[in-house]
């Protein structure tokens, strides 16, 4: 689910982490096999897979087969770090 094109040689690869600014998916961290490391900015293909997952999670969600943490504190230290970047 989480593919991305590497922005050297455009092979599909997995990408390792999501950088935000506040509420916006902004960069991709990833690990090509064979270019090694990247980041990258987002494209119309990331926020597409990003759009199906998060459908995914949703609906997940919707039917308790998943669980993450809800609490405000955890929501609160979010909001900071994200305006803090």
């Amino acid at each position: 689910l989480y593919i991305t094109k590497c922005p050297k040689c455009g092979k599909d690869t997995h990408f390792e982490n999501s950088i935000w600014y506040i509420d916006e998916f902004k960069k991709i961290r990833g690990t090509c096999e064979q270019c090694g490391k990247f980041k990258k900015d987002t494209d119309a293909s990331d926020l597409k897979t990003f759009k199906k997952a998060v459908k995914i999670f949703k609906s997940l969600d919707k039917e308790n087969k998943i669980f993450y943490p809800k609490d405000e504190l955890i929501k609160f230290l979010s909001e900071v770090n994200g305006q803090n970047e």
